[in-house]
Order: C-alpha cells, then sequence, then structure tokens
C-alpha cells in the first residue's frame, strides 16, 4: 500500500487568530491535522500561546503537539515547562515532546501522550523503538539533572536575575531584541548577518571587560 503524502500549512508566528483562518480554509478539504508549536520559541525568545492555539486547534477537531526543547527547566518554580507556567493539564494537548540536550545538558529526547498514542508511535516506528542502543550510563546521570532542578529550586530562582541582567547590558549597546519577551531566549535579528554578527560578539566580549 502507498504511503499517503502529508501536507502542511503555516501560520504566522505565534497569532491564534491566523491558525483559525488558515483552518478555517484548509481543514474540511484534509482527513487528519495536526498543529504544531514550540512552548518557548528558540528563535525568537516568545512564548507560545498555548492555551488559545490549542483552543482553536480542537474547535476544527485537530490534535496539538508541542515541543517542550527549550521551555524544559526554565518555566516555572521547579522547571516543568510551558504546561505549567499556563496551569493547563496534561491532555491539553496530545503530544508533549522535547530534548534532554538543552537545560539538562544530557543527550536524546522524551514523547509523552495517552497509552494508546505510545502503543501506535511504537507500532510505526520500530526502528526507534525496537533497533536504537541504550543510553550511556553518563547520559542518564545527566538526565536526573530534571530531579536536581526539582530539589534545588534557587537554580532558577537565579535565572531570571541573570536573565534581566544580560538583557539589559543588550539593550544598553543598541541591540534591537525585536519580540523578545525577557525570557532567557534574547532574538537578535540581522540584515547584513556577517557584518552584525561580528558587531554583537565584540559587545558581547566588552561586556565587563571581558575580551
Amino acid at each position: 500500500m502507498r504511503a499517503r503524502r502529508c501536507a502542511s500549512a503555516h501560520f504566522r508566528h505565534n497569532d491564534p487568530e491566523s491558525l483559525r483562518s488558515v483552518l478555517r480554509m484548509a481543514r474540511a478539504n484534509i482527513d487528519r491535522a495536526v498543529v504544531v508549536l514550540e512552548g518557548h520559541h528558540s528563535m525568537d525568545g516568545t512564548v507560545g500561546r498555548l492555551p488559545e492555539i490549542a483552543s482553536f486547534a480542537r474547535e476544527f477537531d485537530c490534535a496539538v503537539m508541542v515541543d517542550e526543547a527549550h521551555s524544559l527547566g526554565v518555566f516555572v518554580a521547579d522547571g516543568r515547562g510551558v504546561r505549567e507556567h499556563f496551569g493547563l493539564p496534561g491532555d491539553a494537548v496530545d503530544i508533549w515532546m522535547g530534548t534532554l540536550s538543552k537545560a539538562l545538558g544530557s543527550c536524546g529526547g522524551f514523547v509523552a501522550g495517552d497509552a494508546d498514542l505510545i502503543d501506535a508511535m511504537k507500532a510505526a516506528a520500530p526502528g526507534v523503538a525496537m533497533l536504537s542502543g541504550g543510553p550511556a550510563p553518563s547520559t542518564i546521570g545527566a538526565a536526573l539533572a530534571l530531579a536536581i532542578l526539582h530539589m534545588e529550586p534557587q537554580r532558577l530562582t537565579r535565572l531570571w536575575p541573570n536573565t534581566d541582567f544580560f538583557r539589559g547590558l543588550l539593550v544598553e549597546r543598541d541591540l534591537d531584541l525585536g519580540v523578545s519577551e525577557g525570557t532567557p531566549e534574547q532574538l537578535r535579528s540581522t540584515a547584513d548577518e556577517l557584518a552584525e554578527a561580528v558587531r554583537v560578539a565584540e559587545a558581547l566580549l566588552a561586556i565587563d571587560g571581558i575580551g
């Protein structure tokens, strides 16, 4: 049996009304649909408007998948991510995914959902579920950083003053941070990428006499 092709459509960045317009025009011609977004947008420094986007996705009978790669280990007191940030139940979306390679400093990742979904994914992706090698003990040990965040919330308490301090230094040096919302991800968009990257690097190295 030939695999059926998947189509993709895009909505404006972090714009629930744009998503609703796209779904209103396209959803009737699609058998199944999933809306995918980041919990914390790594290239923009913005927080995904998850409650509104998920609500509009449900309105048009779409599944929802959230990538927690950059929000895990960052939001709420013990780093549990954007779901806890918005106070949402686990079943607010269908698929939660993320990586252990950012805040936790390990390797690998995770996919979470209800039991039927996970069983289906194991059956549909046997190369991942059955043929992957086990993680090294050091990788498992690093992933335990999630427990450390829970036991030592002062680590996250320090994160936000450090973020505010760093952001202030960037603003003082006339670096336009665009739509960044003061989260640890700081956006710097440039037109002349190479020349501006050099200027930004020099400005950062000059902070507090570094470099």
